[in-house]
């Protein structure tokens, strides 16, 4: 049985007050008006004292706040609509009720609001909408699109805590969310970034308030390049200047006590609601940092396990309360504000089946992909590459060559590609090349054929069989140069014949080979993309450098970086000094993810995220810091991941001891 849902409604000022009324499941229940003068408490009046409670104290004394609290249900009594209110929430607890509050009253801290000495915020939930809802828009496939804009380092502001929070929170199901994170971004840094991720969930960390020498509403970044501020001012988003719509704006950023702060996040959540943003979460008062991470961490912990939105926040809204003082403001700060139905927002879905996506966790490489730090970009690139559906819309490409140094963490960001191309309905295999004997190219076929298996990962197991038949059938004749005989039986075995055609016939016999590969390839597809990673290809091990140029290239990397291998889909993992080996046409085609070096001033940020990744005890963290600052003078400019494993080894010894 589907639970009812009441709706408050609180029109603007009209001449005899602010017009009132109560639905349930649209029916009116009770209508009135909230006397115009609004009643003073202890001694001040209504919403100067709310916003003292709010805005101008961390800690405002509990009797203060209760008084609050009572006194804005007793404003839905004057207006005649309280008890009906109260009456309806008795019939079936844990009713959720939508507010719908227009002009100045918005600005009152309704999720304060106690009932019969129960708090609708944490029992059911409240949250702001904007009636009537739109219609929302249709479902997208995974991953929900994250992106993290830290607009001040300003230690107060925590920010670094609260971005390790989120990643935390989003790393259990890795499939689910790709998170970017800017820090301190330029202008110009942010708008493409943007454009470029079109984010579901745009999280503000940050300042918000007045520009300077004006009334006009922003939020405030400084760039990390120049040092310079800049803003993104509230008419910027409701005229459509981000360049994208998010369907979530998250906006931690009233971090002052200054009133100031307060307008300009209000403003730009109405701002962004009017711009058609699905939903815009943010903080009505001054908030602890220590707060917001940990609202943060709930709340996102909450949407990757799919619960609704509204849910998330109630739910973060009670650890707060459980780890705090409930009679503290704290845990009804965080407001959420709604366009369209709650169902709607974030309508991400995957493609598997819960048992598939069971499996997903229990392969072994993929419960490495939670670790990947930073690569945001590389991780895009990689899966938008093979799934622009998912990012641009373009074309699909058939061949991607992941570069970079040895320990630049290229396994771990061909792992994350692949989880992800599987939540998305791919089929996914990976081979390691790494310390087999050097092999011949025909026996890189076999490999890919029959897995390179470790472990017992079924991401390095065998493709179909079946898809084989004909290849399978045909590559004795064919090795040895000669054409096959009708009616000859598949072996019961997958055959491995050595290449022996003679001079003369080997280029014909060649290309005859990898024709009836191709098409096994494409038969293993059958109805969905496959995706194949081959890593240490070259080097210690894995095939012949030669023939890598002279056969793998042309008959094999080439026709895959033209598209002609679709639905399949490579991935070849070289070292930097590794990719001349390709022949030169298949270099001009495919498509090149690099993996650089590191910012030395991202380290901080980037090892406090490892760290909470690693599932260490945050409560322990600024007992590493001055590790911290010792290896971030030593990790240099353009660091490797590596650093990450040193420290780790450093936190597990110490918390052994």
């Amino acid at each position: 049985m589907t639970e009812p849902v009441l709706v408050l409604e609180i029109t603007a000022r009209a001449a005899a007050g602010y017009p009132v009324r109560l639905l349930e499941d649209g029916a009116v229940l009770a209508t009135g008006t909230i006397p115009e003068l609004l009643p003073r408490v202890r001694e001040r009046p209504l919403a100067q004292l709310a916003r003292e409670v709010v805005v101008d104290e961390y800690r405002p004394p509990p009797d203060v706040v209760a008084a609050v609290s009572s006194a804005l249900f007793g404003l839905l009594s004057d207006g005649g609509v309280g008890p009906a209110w109260q009456a309806a929430r008795s019939r079936s607890q844990g009713t959720t009720t939508l507010l719908d509050v227009r002009g100045e009253l918005a600005q009152l801290p309704w999720e304060l609001t106690t009932v019969d000495g129960r708090r609708p915020a944490l029992d059911g939930g409240l949250t702001r909408v904007h009636l009537p809802l739109d219609q929302p828009a249709g479902a997208e496939p995974s991953p929900l699109r994250v992106l993290v804009v830290v607009g001040d380092t300003d230690p107060k502001l925590n920010a670094d805590a609260e971005v390790a929070a989120i990643q935390r929170a989003l790393a259990p199901r890795a499939w689910r969310a790709h998170s970017e994170v800017l820090i301190e971004p330029s202008s110009g840094d942010f708008y493409d970034r943007v454009a470029d991720l079109k984010p579901h969930i745009l999280h503000f960390i940050g300042h918000g308030g007045l520009a300077n020498d004006s009334e006009t509403p922003v939020l405030k970044l400084v760039s990390s390049a120049t040092r310079e501020p800049w803003d993104i001012s509230a008419d910027k988003i409701r005229t459509g200047l981000l360049g994208w719509i998010p369907s979530l704006l998250v906006l931690n950023a009233c971090r002052s006590g200054d009133l100031s702060a307060q307008a300009g996040v209000w403003s730009v959540a109405e701002a962004a609601i009017d711009a058609g943003m699905s939903a815009v979460l943010c903080m009505q008062g001054l908030v602890d940092s220590e707060i917001a991470v940990l609202f943060s961490g709930v709340f996102y912990g909450a949407l990757n396990a799919g619960e609704p939105i509204d849910a998330a926040v109630t739910k973060a809204r009670m650890r707060i309360a459980q780890q705090g003082d409930l009679r503290r403001r704290d845990w009804a700060l965080p407001a959420l504000h709604l366009r369209v139905p709650v169902a709607g927002i974030l309508p991400v879905s995957c493609a598997l089946t819960h048992e598939e996506i069971e499996r997903l966790g229990q392969i072994p490489e993929f419960t490495e992909v939670p670790r990947l730090v930073d690569r945001d970009l590389q991780r895009r690139q990689m899966w938008g590459t093979f799934d622009p559906a998912a990012t641009d819309g373009g074309s699909p490409h058939g061949l991607v060559a992941v570069t970079g140094q040895v320990d630049a963490g290229r396994t771990r960001l061909v792992y994350s590609s692949l989880l992800t191309c599987a939540s998305r309905g791919h089929a996914v295999r990976y081979l390691d090349f790494f310390g087999t004997r050097r092999m011949s190219w025909i026996k890189v076929l076999y490999a890919i054929r029959d897995g390179l298996a470790v472990g017992g990962s079924g991401l390095r197991a065998a493709l179909p069989a079946d898809a084989f038949a004909v290849f399978n059938r045909e590559i004795g004749a064919l090795a040895e140069g000669r054409a096959p005989r009708d009616g000859e039986p598949v072996p019961e075995q997958p055959p491995c014949p050595e290449f022996a055609a003679g001079t003369e016939h080997a280029p014909e016999y060649t290309r005859r080979i990898f024709a009836r590969f191709i098409e096994a390839l494409r038969t293993a597809a059958a109805d969905k993309p496959l995706t194949l990673a081959l890593d240490h290809l070259v080097g210690v091990g894995g095939v012949i450098g030669d023939e890598l140029t002279t056969v793998l290239s042309p008959y094999l990397l080439g026709p895959a970086a033209r598209g002609e291998l679709l639905p399949v889909r490579l991935i070849v993992v070289l070292g930097d000094e590794e990719v001349s080996l390709l022949a030169p046409e298949v270099r001009a085609t495919l498509h090149e993810v690099k993996v650089p070096g590191i910012e030395q001033r991202l380290y901080p940020f980037l090892q406090r995220e490892h760290y909470a990744r690693a599932g260490h005890d945050d409560a322990m963290w600024s007992r590493f810091l001055p590790v911290v600052t010792a290896y971030q003078d030593l990790v240099g400019e353009n660091w490797y991941p590596h650093w990450f494993g040193d420290f780790d080894r450093v936190v597990r010894r110490s918390l052994r001891q």
